[in-house]
């Protein structure tokens, strides 16, 4: 989060200053008898807080340099991390999992009408419930989605590019879904935790979990079927296309309109000529004009 570097360092640096009042409230405390020995310790007093302060000046160098460092590994990460949102979206037929039966596509088109009908609203209304209100459910949905479908179609795409070489048997899939469910999971889990003050408890962990299972099955299926299909997420400052983006009932959908968040996907047939076949609900904002100089 913005600001947690610059917080730690003061924090360190406030406790690094208590340590050094203490340690001078000590040495005050000792009364030598003779000059000598004052003047000895005077010199170990002069030692020791010149040592204390080499020590935070080193500290803080340090502090700033492992935030360098993160701020490197959080800009790679977002690299990748586009970088699997454009090949997951993209037209790239991924290696099916030995064994994996063929899809009725019907009966996926059913499984994803019901995942946005049903299972998203359902679990962001009860999120909402469970951490006293603190979101409203859009905000709820729009967090899973990014979290299950974004980062879930991403996780996957790569785990199918990396295995392309050698396609895996449905069993080894089956467990590499079940720690991905683990992980998306627990994230889930954390966020509420840090941010709502909410410890998820067994039986809300169950409806993520139940979610998750149908999601990471859909996409499974969504990303090695053939002719294959994407998901429909633009990002937060896309360009309103009422082809492909359906507004949130009361938004803005004609004009200079941007997309602020994806409260549920798309999604798109890569026929010959590619269908949509469900445009991504978007919650919108209008680009106000700039008023002439």
């Amino acid at each position: 989060m913005p600001g947690d570097g610059s917080a730690r360092r003061a924090r360190v640096k406030g406790q690094v200053k208590t340590a050094i009042k203490e340690f001078i409230r000590l040495i005050d405390q000792i009364q030598p008898d003779k000059p000598a020995m004052r003047l000895q310790l005077d010199m170990a007093k002069d030692a020791g807080l010149d040592a204390c302060k080499k020590l935070l000046r080193r500290i803080i160098q340090l502090d700033a340099r492992a935030a360098r460092l993160r701020e490197r590994r959080d800009a790679a990460r977002e690299r990748l991390l586009t970088l699997l949102d454009d090949l997951a979206s993209g037209a790239v037929l991924f290696p099916r999992p030995i064994g994996l039966p063929e899809v009725d596509p019907a009966k996926l088109d059913a499984l994803f009408a019901e995942l946005k009908s049903n299972d998203f609203p359902a679990l962001a209304k009860r999120l909402s419930e469970v951490t006293a209100k603190q979101a409203e459910p859009i905000a709820y949905e729009r967090y899973l989605v990014e979290e299950f479908f974004r980062k879930g179609s991403a996780i996957l795409a790569e785990h199918l590019v990396r295995e392309g070489r050698r396609p895996l048997p449905i069993e080894d899939e089956v467990q590499f879904l079940d720690k991905l469910r683990h992980h998306l999971a627990g994230n889930v889990h954390r966020v509420l935790r840090q941010q709502s003050n909410y410890q998820v408890t067994q039986e809300v962990a169950h409806e993520i979990d139940q979610t998750l299972v149908r999601t990471l099955r859909y996409l499974l299926h969504l990303l090695t079927m053939n002719p294959p299909r994407r998901l429909v997420l633009p990002m937060m400052g896309a360009a309103f296309d009422p082809t492909v983006h359906e507004a949130v009932p009361g938004r803005p959908q004609s004009g200079d309109v941007l997309v602020r968040a994806t409260i549920f996907p798309g999604c798109i047939t890569l026929d010959q000529p590619p269908r949509i076949l469900s445009k991504a609900v978007v919650y919108t904002r209008e680009l106000k004009q700039q008023p002439a100089t």
